[in-house]
């Protein structure tokens, strides 16, 4: 490790790929921000609404006797699982599908679920709020706002995970590496013997 210092001591190129990987860490964690305010910022709806935001304050007008939870085995009522909700709207709008499979089903304790796809269920209670909670969803997936955030979402994620800067410091580094591995020009004083094999230690025969 001593030596490795030494190289990296002498080797003006470490500055700028220092410099390089605070620039883009610095540029991600601006796309990170902006994606989380995109996406489940709880901003008010009138300021710059999100998601997670536009879906939660839907809901809550059209069923306010629903309250969110995430209470996957429906041990309670009167809910509706955000989650869920989140997660299906999401993969419908990405999917530029405009169709969704729900329906209002008995219980079995006196209470109705809405069922997605007969796979699991959005929320539980009354048969009344099952329809409502049911009509907003299905209106949610052709919402010109929900598509906008999914689209700005892609957009942001993949200029996270497309960065052509990563590549290319990460090509600066492996040189970065062979060099100093390989004892590149150090030399002189305290020089390791990758860079002046004079010192190498003789071998033993």
């Amino acid at each position: 490790m001593r030596y490795m210092k030494k190289h990296l001591e002498k080797e003006e190129r470490i500055e700028t790929i220092l410099t390089t990987a605070y620039e883009i860490e610095t540029s991600h964690r601006e796309q990170c921000k902006n994606i989380q305010e995109t996406m489940i910022s709880d901003a008010p709806i009138s300021i710059s609404p999100s998601f997670q935001k536009i879906i939660t304050d839907k809901i809550q007008r059209a069923c306010p006797t629903l309250k969110k939870s995430r209470d996957v085995n429906l041990t309670e009522s009167n809910i509706y699982l955000d989650f869920y909700i989140f997660k299906v709207i999401f993969e419908k709008v990405s999917r530029n599908e405009s169709v969704i499979t729900l329906s209002v089903d008995d219980s079995g304790r006196r209470n109705c679920v809405l069922m997605y796809q007969k796979s699991f269920a959005l929320g539980q209670g009354e048969e009344s709020d099952m329809n409502r909670l049911k009509k907003v969803v299905e209106e949610l997936i052709t919402d010109n706002n929900i598509k906008e955030r999914v689209q700005e979402h892609d957009r942001l994620n993949k200029q996270l995970i497309t960065d052509d800067r990563i590549m290319v410091l990460k090509n600066q580094i492996e040189e970065l590496w062979t060099f100093i591995h390989g004892g590149g020009y150090l030399g002189g004083f305290d020089a390791c013997e990758l860079c002046d094999p004079s010192k190498s230690a003789p071998r033993r025969i």
